[in-house]
């Protein structure tokens, strides 16, 4: 799901892992291009994901196009991915990619595309 122009607040728990690491800016360079996010839960308690957000300024471009993290619980050790793609129509600048959880308040990762 796409929704443009969200508003962000970040509170990623010290038991939420994720590669790209939370809060890193994740460059894209080509229509096309597909980065996968990958969300661990390293710590003792289930967490429970609820929904993956792009807030993006240029109202186009930005797909999801695999996704095993919403609505997904992730007991300790657990894992879910989700791959982001930039599709025709994408314009250069930043971009706000969030992800909400019933157990914090969001994680998020910067969008770049030049």
């Amino acid at each position: 799901m796409v929704v443009p122009n969200f508003v962000v607040s970040s509170d990623c728990p010290a038991s939420l892992g994720a590669s790209p690491s939370v809060n890193s800016t994740v460059p894209f360079t080509f229509v096309g291009q597909t980065q996968t996010f990958t969300v661990e839960n390293d710590g003792g308690a289930s967490i429970t994901l609820s929904g993956l957000f792009i807030g993006y300024t240029d109202g186009t471009g930005w797909g999801t196009p695999s996704n095993t993290c919403d609505n997904a619980t992730l007991n300790p050790g657990q894992t879910c991915s989700f791959t982001v793609e930039t599709f025709s129509g994408v314009t250069a600048g930043s971009n706000t990619l969030e992800f909400f959880g019933s157990t914090f308040s969001s994680i998020e990762w910067t969008l770049t595309f030049t």
